[in-house]
């Protein structure tokens, strides 16, 4: 598991996205939750949109640096960059309570990275600008494994699952599940209620479990998945594969 990483960018746009898959896959197995990296992302957003919209004069090509820093209790995050002189900390707060038409246009990308952020510091060294994020895990929310709940229903089983599936987690899922489909366990329902982030590693658990009930006969449902956890299934072809529905009281009825 990494615990830091540097980044080099170019001064384009769609940078953006390449970031928030480095930082994804630097995270895995660090427990953030989905809405600690979403934000992250968010804040990363506004920053390289902002370097890369007003940092150079020119049109020509220009690295920007990106460290990444896993701590005890959340991330840290420098972006360095070659542009021309500018501290965002210095930009006066926008007046949100103002009406549509008194508001102006622009202002807002780091007044959100404020909001986003613990910490945020700026220096400006050998003619460059060095920009500081520290965001840190709200450690009562913060999901330390995945919990497994069993229930059984006649001759259906249901396992509710509680946190991140990810490669740190997804070990306990497959010695859980394999033996109880081994041990005669056909009909199951999986409920995504609380489960709060997949990764690949997860999503390979879960097909392993599928291939292995297809072979004996079996039936495998999954329910009440949260939007960004359907949008990761969509992305891999899953929905394909698994039959997903809306919640528990529809799945006991599809699974027969």
């Amino acid at each position: 598991m990494e615990n830091q990483k540097k980044v080099t960018l170019k001064n384009k746009l769609s940078e953006s996205e390449r970031l928030s898959k480095i930082i994804e896959d630097f995270a895995e197995g660090k427990n953030f939750s989905l809405k600690f990296l979403f934000e992250i992302d968010v804040a990363l957003d506004e920053i390289i949109t902002n370097i890369v919209s007003y940092a150079y004069n020119d049109k020509a090509e220009h690295k920007i640096l990106v460290r990444l820093f896993s701590l005890k209790d959340g991330l840290k995050i420098q972006v360095e960059d070659e542009g021309i002189s500018f501290n965002p900390l210095e930009r006066a707060e926008p007046d949100i309570t103002k009406s549509v038409m008194e508001r102006p246009i622009g202002g807002l990308g780091i007044h959100m990275v404020r909001k986003l952020v613990d910490e945020l510091k700026y220096k400006r060294e050998n003619n460059k600008n060095i920009l500081t994020l520290i965001k840190k895990i709200d450690k009562k929310k913060r999901t330390k494994q995945m919990k497994i709940n069993q229930e059984k229903k006649g001759d259906v089983l249901i396992l509710g699952l509680n946190g991140r599936l990810d490669s740190n987690t997804t070990g306990e899922l497959e010695k859980t599940v394999v033996p109880l489909i081994e041990g005669g366990d056909h009909k199951i329902i999986i409920d995504f209620s609380e489960l709060d982030y997949i990764s690949s590693a997860g999503l390979r658990t879960l097909l392993l479990a599928a291939k292995k009930l297809k072979s004996v006969g079996g039936k495998i449902i999954l329910c009440s998945m949260k939007e960004f956890i359907k949008e990761i299934f969509e992305m891999a072809g899953f929905t394909s594969i698994f039959k997903i529905v809306a919640d528990l009281g529809e799945a006991e009825k599809e699974v027969g």
